[in-house]
C-alpha cells in the first residue's frame, strides 16, 4: 500500500478540514464547535464517534487482539493572529498558533484511510481527539471519563508538527524526551501599611523577591549541571499602588524535569525556600500545585513499530519508482511538555515530530508566535505517518 499517495489524494480535504478548523479555533476545554465538527467528518466517513472527558472525540475501528491509540489535539491558543493568512482565526484573541489544527485534520485524513482499508487491521484502532493540551487538562479530562478502559489500550502514539524541520522529516527520540512540568502559584502573607512606615507591617514584595532569586540558586548549587531541569517565575502579583505595601503577593510559575528523583527535589525545595524565606521576614508562604503532568517518555519497543511504519511508507514509494518521502532524524530533548505524557505513563506509546516548516522567504517558523505560518504539505506526512503505525 502506498500511504504517502493515499494521503496526497486527500490533499484537498486535508487543507479544507485544516482551514476550517483553523478559522475557528477555540481554547482549553470550550472546543465545542471543533468537536462537533469532528465528529460531523467522521460520521461522513462511516464511524459512530462518541463524546470523551470535556469536549473530546473518540471513534474506534477494526479487530483484533490488541487496541492502538492514535490522538490528535485540536485547542488553540489565547492569542490574536497576525499572519495574514486569508484563512485566518475568525475568532478575535485565539489562534491556532501551536497547530493542532494541522495534528486534527492529519488524523482526519487517517481516519479516512484506514476505514477504506478497515479489512486490513490486523487491531483495533481508537481515534482521539483532544481538546486542552494547552492548559494541562484535556488528556486528564478524556482518561477520567474511561478512555482507556472502554476499549483497553495496549499503545499509543502522537505527533506533533515542528517548524523547525523541513517536510519530509521526521524525529524520534527512544527515552524521555519532554519533560516534566509542575504549575505553581506560591501565596506570600503580609502585613499592608503606608509606604512611609514600612516598619509598621510585612512587606510580602520584599519577601517574594528574596524569593524569586533563592528559587534561582536551586538550579545553580542544588542539582547536577547536568540535569535537565527548569524553574520559571512567569507572573509577580504585587500590589496596586505605589505609597501603599499590600497584605499579599502571588508568583506563579512552572517547574520541569527530565528525572523523576530530580522533579520531586525540586518539588520538596521550592516549598521549603517558600517557607521558610517567608518566615525570616516575619511573613507565611504557602505552595499550591496547580497541575502535574509527567515527562513525556517513548518506549523503546514503540521505537521498532514506528520505524517499521516509516520504511513502509518510503518503500512502497521506492517499489513504484519514486524517492524516499521521509527523512528520519533523531530529535533529541525538547523543552516544551505535553499531556500526552499522561497517556504514556498508562501505556507504551511514541510521539513523532513531523517537519512543518514553510519554505517562504519572510514566514514566521516558531510556534506560539502569532505570526507564524506552516507548511500544509505536512498534512500528507502526518496522515500517512498516522496510517501506516495503524497498519504495521
Amino acid at each position: 500500500m502506498r500511504y504517502y499517495q493515499e494521503a496526497l489524494s486527500l490533499k484537498e480535504n486535508l487543507i479544507q478540514w485544516r482551514r476550517h478548523i483553523h478559522e475557528n479555533p477555540e481554547v482549553g476545554l470550550a472546543t465545542e464547535e471543533t468537536a462537533r465538527y469532528i465528529k460531523g467528518e467522521l460520521e461522513k466517513m462511516g464511524y459512530s464517534p462518541e463524546p470523551c472527558g470535556c469536549n473530546g472525540i473518540i471513534a474506534s475501528l477494526g479487530q483484533g487482539p490488541k487496541t492502538l491509540l492514535l490522538r490528535a489535539d485540536m485547542d488553540a491558543l489565547q492569542q490574536t493572529e497576525e499572519s495574514g493568512l486569508p484563512f485566518a482565526s475568525q475568532n478575535p484573541g485565539k489562534s491556532h498558533g501551536c497547530g493542532h489544527d494541522l495534528h486534527s485534520a492529519m488524523l482526519l485524513g487517517a481516519a479516512k484511510i484506514l476505514k477504506d482499508h478497515e479489512q486490513d487491521l490486523t487491531q483495533r484502532v481508537l481515534l482521539m481527539f483532544q481538546p486542552a493540551e494547552e492548559i494541562f487538562a484535556g488528556a486528564q479530562s478524556m482518561i477520567d471519563d474511561g478512555l482507556l478502559d472502554r476499549y483497553p489500550v495496549d499503545y499509543a502514539f502522537a505527533v506533533h508538527n515542528m517548524p523547525t524541520l523541513p517536510v519530509g522529516t521526521v524525529a524520534l527520540t527512544e527515552g524521555p524526551f519532554m519533560p516534566s512540568v509542575d504549575g505553581f502559584t506560591i501565596t506570600i502573607h503580609g502585613q499592608g501599611c503606608h509606604g512611609a512606615s514600612a516598619q509598621e507591617g510585612v512587606d510580602p514584595i520584599n519577601i517574594g523577591a528574596h524569593l524569586h532569586l533563592a528559587l534561582q540558586a536551586l538550579l545553580a548549587r542544588e542539582i547536577d549541571y547536568q540535569a535537565a531541569a527548569l524553574l520559571t517565575i512567569g507572573s509577580f502579583q504585587a500590589g496596586t499602588i505605589g505609597n501603599i505595601i499590600p497584605d499579599q503577593v502571588l508568583l506563579s510559575g512552572t517547574l520541569r524535569a527530565m528525572d523523576p528523583a530530580v522533579r520531586r527535589f525540586l518539588k520538596e525545595r521550592l516549598e521549603t525556600l517558600s517557607r521558610t524565606t517567608a518566615e525570616g521576614f516575619r511573613g507565611t508562604a504557602e505552595v499550591r500545585w496547580d497541575y502535574a503532568i509527567p515527562a513525556n517518555v517513548t518506549d523503546s519497543a514503540r521505537i521498532g513499530q514506528l520505524k517499521k511504519a516509516l520504511t513502509a511508507i518510503n518503500r512502497a514509494e521506492e517499489a513504484a519508482g519514486e524517492k524516499a518521502v521521509l527523512t528520519l532524524e533523531e530529535g533529541g530533548l525538547l523543552n516544551a511538555s505535553e499531556d500526552f505524557a499522561l497517556v504514556a505513563a498508562r501505556v507504551p506509546s511514541a510521539f513523532l515530530r513531523i517537519g512543518s516548516r514553510s519554505e517562504n522567504e519572510g514566514d514566521c517558523n516558531i510556534l506560539h508566535n502569532p505570526k507564524v505560518i506552516l507548511n500544509e504539505e505536512a498534512l500528507i506526512v502526518g496522515a500517512a505517518v498516522y496510517s501506516a503505525v495503524a497498519l504495521n
